[in-house]
């Protein structure tokens, strides 16, 4: 039986050859790796916040083009106003479902899988839409629009919020999109 201690790194041996021993840095070349990175994260950040406000204003051109859109439904389905007007019901259906199991499939997937997700989602949508189906498929498309916006709201306005600097700046620039 083996009574030797586990291999730690406190307890490990150092290479015999001093070939691949790595010699430290100099301070000066340091504090220039690590300013570098750091300009790196905020440049990353920075896109990060564009891309996402690019996807908000995206959303509310997405809800903003249905009402005007309405009487050429209606026109193209001989469809009446008050049949035409689903489209938000079920859309909101899916938002609800989609702010349902948000945290749930968060947990599993994380936040960039969400994030795709919910375009994803949006894609399926706007691709059963473009050649305008049957009316009940149309309409059924905006569970999978409502359950992508709700997906994207939600990992969006998570994320702003966990900024550390001027957090409450980036969300007021968010939900001015």
């Amino acid at each position: 039986m083996d009574c030797s201690p586990p291999c730690t790194k406190e307890n490990q041996s150092l290479p015999s050859d001093q070939a691949s021993v790595k010699i430290l840095d100099a301070p000066d070349e340091l504090e220039a790796k690590s300013d570098s990175t750091a300009d790196g994260r905020v440049l990353r950040a920075r896109i990060y916040l564009c891309v996402i406000y690019l996807s908000m204003f995206l959303e509310g051109w997405n809800d903003g083009t249905s009402g005007p859109l309405l009487p050429r439904m209606q026109k193209f389905y001989g469809v009446g106003f008050l049949v035409v007007s689903l489209i938000f019901v079920v859309s909101c259906v899916g938002f609800i479902v989609g702010s349902i199991f948000n945290l749930y499939l968060h947990d599993r997937l994380g936040f960039g899988r969400m994030i795709v997700l919910g375009y994803l989602l949006q894609l399926v949508a706007f691709c059963i839409q473009a050649p305008a189906p049957p009316f009940p498929l149309f309409v059924f498309s905006y569970v999978f629009n409502g359950f992508g916006l709700a997906v994207q709201n939600a990992q969006t306005n998570a994320y702003v919020a966990s900024l550390r600097h001027n957090s409450e700046l980036y969300m007021g620039i968010l939900h001015a999109m």
